[in-house]
């Protein structure tokens, strides 16, 4: 054992390395299994998955002392700089999206700063990060997987606390083990597993009835408030649980002159990206147009068809997404800076609504196109489009054969496409319910066993 503890190597106390080690692979644990929680989450995309685990596989070596490396705080300060740097980037030209890119950023410091680590302060930060890791996988998550992980922390949690406890004793003072470190890892490990079944074993009760026991006692104490998200830009097909159901109004329509409005279908959000379970928007292409509101207006080009004008007040909608009833021509009191998405025909604010928010719509009512004539000549998609709205994920083999027998009568595309929502309006059935356990396909669960679902997997 060294007297003392060089300042190129103060992150060892001075103690023996066993317990050292002990407690950095528990610190790692903690690590790891915050981040197999938020992986199992299916929400990081590869390479961020592939550069944090690749840290925590490089500190893992690190602590064994099978790799020698030291990553000097200048170096890592630089990285950080640079990389914040590269945020704009990110966000502007490869996620397109400020969540995603936060969530690079924060992925990225957390390696840097596990791969970093030396004093006691550091190894707080880790701690805090695991944390906050298993914190957001709470919320992304649905999986069983979660529970392996949640248990996977509590035991890495326990171990890092008590082997923690014994270095900073062993740092105090000078003192003499009775029985020497004889099976340390070993036994350790043994008793912080012990310690986290048990842990889990008397709170598994109060995890499955508290819940219920406050909601119940609450119900009765204060009124229900459930704001209402909106449409979602994330769609999971096969997520277990309930939909909530509110029959408070969020949305008000005055139509000016009580003009009638037969048969409009009101149009939100378009998601175009479907890899056969999860339905997402897709990234904007720089190449796509796009409009701006000047001075709170929009003005678009004019189409044929009854003109109707009528007034949209927001109340307790929590969405960035416009909705109107035909195809709007001219939309007045919009905050300044509304983006027009003029590809799929969405308007979004780049703020949410302040509360009690309103605008209005002069628009032409088109007719529906199950009624429509078809088009002639028949539109037809650019190679760049096509492409995109064309791509087909990797699904149950039933599927495609189910599609030819239901438009096996149809002569062209218009048909086939007609036929297909015929069969689709008559031998499936619509439900707010979702699925009482977790399915490894859920589209072909619904088109083969369940036969009823949402509007997401009739898309």
């Amino acid at each position: 054992m060294r007297p003392h503890a060089t300042a190129r190597n103060r992150a060892l106390p001075a103690g023996p390395l066993p317990v050292e080690r002990f407690f950095q692979f528990s610190l790692l644990g903690l690590v790891a299994s915050g981040y197999l929680a938020v992986a199992g989450s299916a929400y990081l995309d590869i390479p961020t998955m592939v550069l944090t685990g690749g840290g925590i596989l490089l500190r893992a070596l690190l602590v064994s002392g099978l790799v020698r490396w030291n990553l000097s705080e200048r170096t890592a300060t630089v990285a950080a700089v640079a990389y914040a740097g590269f945020f704009p980037i990110d966000y502007f030209l490869l996620s397109h999206d400020f969540l995603s890119s936060t969530v690079h950023l924060v992925f990225f410091l957390a390696v840097v700063k596990i791969l970093t680590a030396r004093t006691n302060r550091d190894n707080l930060y880790i701690a805090v990060i695991a944390f906050l890791e298993l914190l957001a996988a709470a919320i992304l998550s649905i999986n069983f997987t979660f529970f392996l992980c949640l248990a996977l922390f509590l035991l890495f949690a326990i171990a890092a606390l008590t082997s923690g406890e014994i270095r900073r004793s062993m740092r105090k003072a000078p003192t003499m083990a009775r029985t020497g470190l004889k099976h340390f890892h070993s036994r350790l490990a043994l008793l912080a597993a012990w310690i986290a079944l048990g842990i889990l074993t008397l709170t598994a009760g109060m995890f499955f009835l508290l819940p219920r026991t406050a909601d119940a006692a609450l119900s009765t104490l204060i009124s229900h408030h459930i704001q209402v998200p909106g449409y979602s830009e994330h769609v999971i097909l096969g997520e277990i649980g309930e939909i909530k159901i509110s029959s408070r109004a969020v949305m008000h329509i005055a139509i000016y002159g009580n003009q009638p409005m037969g048969s409009a279908k009101w149009r939100g959000d378009v998601l175009t990206d479907f890899d056969g379970r999860t339905w997402s928007r897709a990234p904007r292409d720089p190449g796509d147009r796009s409009m701006i509101a000047i001075g709170g207006h929009i003005s678009r080009d004019a189409h044929a068809g009854p003109q109707r004008s009528y007034r949209v007040e927001f109340t307790d909608l929590e969405s960035r997404t416009l909705f109107f009833a035909g195809t709007p021509e001219r939309v007045e009191g919009l905050p300044d800076a509304t983006r027009v998405e003029t590809e799929t025909g969405c308007f979004r604010l780049l703020q949410p609504p302040p509360s009690d928010f309103r605008y209005n719509v002069f628009a032409v009512l088109e007719e529906p196109p199950e009624a429509a004539p078809p088009l002639y000549p028949p539109p037809i998609l650019d190679l760049k489009h096509r492409e995109r709205y064309l791509r087909t994920p990797t699904i149950d083999p039933r599927i495609p054969l189910l599609a030819q027998s239901m438009t096996a009568g149809a002569t062209n595309d218009l048909g086939r496409a007609r036929a297909l929502e015929q069969g689709l309006r008559t031998a499936y059935g619509y439900t707010l319910e979702l699925p009482q356990r977790e399915v490894k396909d859920p589209l072909a669960d619904f088109l083969f066993t369940r036969r009823k679902g949402h509007c997401e997997y009739f898309a």
